[in-house]
């Protein structure tokens, strides 16, 4: 194994996982929870997290609207500010 070849290896087995910035949970733990839109707004289910791969704070959710099934890409920030339902 060529010394470049083993640094990538230790790079990507030893990476940290993005965390929630105010939990330090990993963003993973926000898939399959429940948050509404603001305090009265319709509820809806995260389905996944795509990661900022742009390096420019633009990480986005997947997720679904319970009232009406549609499925929506939505800012994680935003996501994060909304309560869980």
């Amino acid at each position: 194994m060529t010394l470049a070849l083993a640094s990538s290896y230790f790079y990507f087995m030893n990476k940290i996982p993005p965390r929630i910035p105010a939990t330090n949970a990993p963003l993973d733990s926000l898939i399959g929870g429940f948050r509404r839109f603001g305090e009265m707004g319709p509820a809806y289910v995260v389905l996944d997290i795509k990661p900022d791969t742009a390096g420019a704070g633009s990480a986005m959710a997947l997720i679904r609207v319970l009232e009406s099934g549609e499925i929506l890409d939505y800012a994680l920030p935003k996501l994060l500010a909304d309560p869980q339902a």
